[in-house]
């Protein structure tokens, strides 16, 4: 602070300030600029020999360190040089910061206020639109303390300790609130008293009375707040009050994916009533999405996706959610993506990152895919990291779709589904699966050579069924009522069905030995010994 008072006389902090009087055409007011010529007095007691009332008022007021601070010249810090001024007692001869234009003013106060002129209760723009000066509004030789900001009271609080001063009185300040209100739904607050049947007030509906604000000279603590109040939601309810939160939003429905970190969720954290949109940070949207979803953040922290929840992730649940952007600067009025239902978005959501790693290649291409069967048909899009019955589930979904299939696992001779190490993946790579015609016997060979490592060949003598079907021409691969799977009762008819042409000496008639061909035929898949499949 003491810095910046030394440097009041030479060249202050620069900011972004409207045009000067003379840019607009207005003649400047007749005071010397601050820094001038002149040597410096550094006696208050020389400036009270004339000015004894508003020295008093000066040291009872907030700014009364300064006459105490060495280097900062007292009166002159914001008077400028006062030596010919005393000397000669010409008003020319010293500087009137009211009188200064709004450009020089706001630089001389900048010297030790830079940061609450950042940081300013209401925002600096209005207040530049509405040609407001720092004099306006603070009063320096006034012996009036000023009143520390304080946190929000709610508007039965604001409403005991003050009056209604009029949207008028508001909005000279807040120039901007009267341009954003009359694009809204809000603009009927604006109609004036005499037109008003409900009897709301204006700006005062939301914000309570203003006089105590206006007398704190814009303090934080002088006004409601409904975004930062206890009370914020009463506050919206006095007028929605027909409204209820859930049943109004979610249509009866639980929201377990909604809340805020902090645990409550306010209005205003979705609906914006002083700007067009909600402010959204596209370069780490996770931030914004927290803020109103804090539950989703808790699950899928717990998840394989559990990298996706960091708040710095470039992409984050705009990865799975396409519109979560718009959705968030619309304040949720406008719908995102949650990829159920949706196969062709939730597949291209799903395959942007898991065909890249090779773990879903081929689903395009597959039954599956092309069947328009979304990802989440199968996959949960969080599971729990650590989870051991994955297969399991996947198990139960397969027959939510295939009842056929889960019928067969239920016949008295199946495979062993459900066993250890035995599940449908374990067959039929979800992502991978052939088209169902025309059968490849080879495909249908490497499938069950997996676990049938006895029939794998190469045989010198091979099989000729496997050139046609493979081994479901005599095998049923999920279930039977016969011993081996087979498809009929007995091995013969299968036989027969390709080898009607018997050799006469193999006699058909009841009790003949030749009615069983797997009596002398045993190595029915392939022989390295002989033709006909002779042990």
């Amino acid at each position: 602070m003491v810095k910046g008072f030394l440097l009041l006389s030479i060249a202050l902090f620069p900011l972004a300030l409207p045009p000067s009087f003379q840019e607009q055409g207005v003649q400047e007011p007749k005071t010397p600029p601050i820094a001038r010529k002149g040597g410096f007095l550094d006696d208050p007691a020389a400036c009270a020999d004339c000015h004894l009332e508003a020295l008093e008022g000066f040291e009872k007021g907030p700014h009364s360190r300064i006459l105490e601070t060495r280097g900062l010249h007292g009166c002159e810090g914001c008077h400028g040089p006062g030596e010919d001024h005393a000397d000669e007692q010409e008003p020319s001869q010293i500087t009137l910061p009211r009188k200064l234009d709004i450009r020089s003013l706001e630089r001389l106060c900048a010297g030790c206020h830079d940061r609450q002129i950042r940081e300013h209760g209401g925002p600096w723009s209005d207040l530049r639109r509405a040609g407001k000066r720092c004099t306006d509004c603070h009063r320096l030789h006034d012996p009036r303390p000023r009143r520390p900001g304080e946190a929000f009271p709610s508007r039965e609080v604001q409403a005991e300790a003050a009056r209604p001063v009029g949207p008028e009185t508001c909005l000279s300040c807040h120039v901007s609130k009267k341009e954003n209100l009359e694009k809204g739904p809000h603009r009927s607050l604006l109609r004036s008293d005499a037109d008003r049947r409900d009897g709301v007030r204006a700006c005062e509906a939301c914000h309570g009375p203003g006089s105590r604000h206006v007398a704190q000279e814009g303090a934080r603590g002088g006004i409601t707040r409904p975004d930062e109040a206890l009370d914020g939601v009463r506050t919206c309810r006095s007028c929605h009050a027909d409204l209820d939160a859930r049943a109004f939003h979610w249509k009866g429905e639980e929201a377990p994916l909604l809340g805020s970190p902090a645990g409550t969720l306010r209005c205003t954290d979705c609906h914006a009533v002083h700007r067009s949109s909600i402010e959204v940070d596209s370069r780490a949207p996770n931030r914004t999405c927290l803020s109103c979803h804090a539950p989703a953040f808790e699950i899928l922290g717990k998840s394989v996706h559990r990298d996706l929840a960091r708040l710095d992730h470039p992409r984050g649940c705009l990865g799975c959610h396409p519109g979560g952007l718009r959705h968030a600067r619309a304040g949720g009025a406008e719908p995102v993506s949650t990829l159920r239902g949706r196969a062709k978005v939730g597949e291209a959501a799903c395959l942007r990152c898991h065909e890249r790693e090779g773990r879903a290649r081929g689903h395009r291409d597959s039954i599956h895919g092309k069947a328009e069967v979304s990802c989440l048909g199968c996959h949960e899009p969080a599971p729990e990291e650590g989870r051991t019955s994955t297969a399991a589930r996947v198990d139960r979904r397969c027959r939510s779709c295939h009842p056929g299939v889960a019928g067969d696992f239920r016949r008295i001779h199946r495979h062993p589904l459900g066993e250890p190490g035995f599940h449908c993946s374990s067959c039929h790579p979800p992502h991978e699966i052939l088209p169902a015609s025309p059968v490849s016997p080879r495909r249908n060979l490497e499938l069950c050579i997996r676990c049938h490592r006895e029939q794998r060949g190469p045989f010198v003598f091979p099989h000729r069924a496997m050139e046609g079907e493979g081994c479901l021409a005599c095998h049923r691969p999920h279930g039977s009522t016969n011993p081996l799977l087979l498809r009929t009762r007995r091995a013969r008819d299968l036989c027969l069905a390709c080898h009607a042409d018997l050799p006469s000496f193999h006699d058909q008639s009841p009790g003949s030995k030749f009615r069983n061909c797997l009596t002398c035929h045993v190595k029915v898949h392939g022989s390295q010994r002989h033709r006909y499949f002779f042990r």
